[in-house]
């Protein structure tokens, strides 16, 4: 028997459910109960798809319908120098952490994901993305 079973018989959780759910949301809780087991082998399903396909797409296989988009990697200290900032200047202006800037651009570390984003945006347009920082 599982645990939502055993809970939704309680006659404590029917008096609650009677008074807090509509009729369309006590029959919700039925059918969840009644199809419980159901419910769990599709979402299991589901994870084991997902899983799979992550799998695959480590294992640098083609996975349908997954579009991934990966920014460049940039010379980092070249962009903060392109925009006249010293690191602190830049780390503050950016929200950067000042010691995730220093490791970038002694190259101990890499950025990734909206920081790597952020430095190609700012790395195109130094100057647009300054004006845009110094308007907010």
């Amino acid at each position: 028997m599982s645990a939502l079973i055993t809970v939704a018989e309680t006659p404590e959780y029917v008096r609650r459910a009677e008074r807090l759910l509509s009729p369309a949301e006590r029959m919700e809780v039925v059918e969840l109960a009644d199809g419980g087991e159901r419910w769990m082998n599709k979402t299991y399903a589901s994870i084991k798809r997902g899983l799979e396909q992550a799998i695959r797409h480590r294992k640098g296989k083609r996975v349908a319908g997954l579009r991934l988009h990966v920014p460049p990697q940039v010379d980092v200290k070249a962009v903060r120098e392109r925009t006249g900032l010293t690191q602190e200047q830049f780390a503050a202006t950016f929200a950067i952490s000042l010691g995730a800037l220093r490791h970038w651009e002694r190259g101990d570390r890499k950025p990734r994901g909206t920081a790597l984003v952020l430095l190609n945006v700012i790395a195109k347009e130094p100057k647009a993305v300054l004006r845009a920082v110094e308007k907010a």
